[in-house]
């Protein structure tokens, strides 16, 4: 979606021959810097946009006549973050010390209301050790969880809005519609409502 908004916009001032600012480019297009940057700098490593002048863009002769090329290039930068985010999901569950029924349950957006199970071998390595931690201390498992809620609309700072898939102690797990999963701490973002 972006790379056309940018494409568009190039192509409509093609005619300049100066090309289009960076600026120019943010204020029309309405992209965070941050990431029209990422998508320019891909593009123009792919050939398919040109530096005119200092700091403008404009759409490389080649790229002009094939406009299909340019969005079939974003469309398989999309696929590769989200099948990435989708990998660290993986290594993730393998990681996990909590409940992996809950992990799985909330990657494919159901919430499970129990904190442990008691079937799989987290929880059962939970159960047999609950002895051992009767000392007194404060261990890991105490820790208050995050006040989110699987399915609630959140806002990053970096990434913006997405949908919390997995709610772990301090941790969430969210999918940005443009960049695939990320776990975050549950303090870098906000329910949507709070922010309004």
């Amino acid at each position: 979606e972006e790379v056309q908004k940018i494409y568009g916009t190039l192509d409509i001032f093609e005619a300049q021959e100066h090309g289009v600012s960076l600026t120019d480019l943010r204020r029309i297009s309405q992209i965070p810097l941050t990431k029209l940057k990422v998508i320019l700098a891909l593009l123009k490593k792919s050939g398919f946009i040109v530096n005119r002048a200092r700091s403008t863009y404009a759409l490389a002769p080649f790229a002009k006549k094939n406009p299909a090329l340019v969005l079939n290039l974003a469309n398989y930068e999309t696929k590769k973050s989200y099948d990435q985010s989708k990998l660290v999901m993986m290594l993730q569950y393998c990681e996990t010390q909590s409940c992996r029924r809950r992990f799985i349950l909330n990657y494919f957006g159901e919430d499970y209301e129990a904190e442990f199970c008691g079937a799989c071998d987290n929880c059962l390595a939970r159960a047999r050790s609950a002895a051992a931690r009767s000392n007194g201390e404060r261990s890991a498992e105490s820790v208050e969880p995050a006040s989110f809620r699987i399915g609630d609309a959140v806002l990053h700072a970096k990434y913006g809005s997405g949908t919390v898939e997995r709610v772990d102690r301090d941790l969430v797990t969210v999918l940005f519609p443009s960049i695939g999963y990320k776990t975050l701490l549950a303090s870098a973002v906000r329910k949507e409502a709070q922010i309004a």
